[in-house]
């Protein structure tokens, strides 16, 4: 395989799908291309080769945490 290349925005996708790079690494070449930094590492990885090959922010879908809240109406009182 060879020297690893650097992660940069002209890495040819193919590229660098064959190497590893640490989360850390990731994280860092998103910030520097604006893009999400959080994540797990496969997503961050995704988002990169999304990046890389349209040039493009991947849309993720935000998973909103719905408060619960009691219905007062279903509340029965004894």
């Amino acid at each position: 395989m060879g020297n690893r290349p650097k992660l940069n925005k002209n890495i040819p996708v193919k590229k660098f799908r064959e190497y590893y790079y640490l989360k850390e690494e990731l994280v860092n070449f998103c910030r520097k291309e604006g893009l999400k930094t959080s994540g797990k590492k496969e997503e961050l990885t995704e988002q990169i080769n999304y990046y890389l090959t349209t040039g493009k922010e991947k849309n993720t879908r935000i998973r909103a945490k719905l408060k619960k809240t009691k219905n007062i109406e279903n509340i029965k009182t004894k």
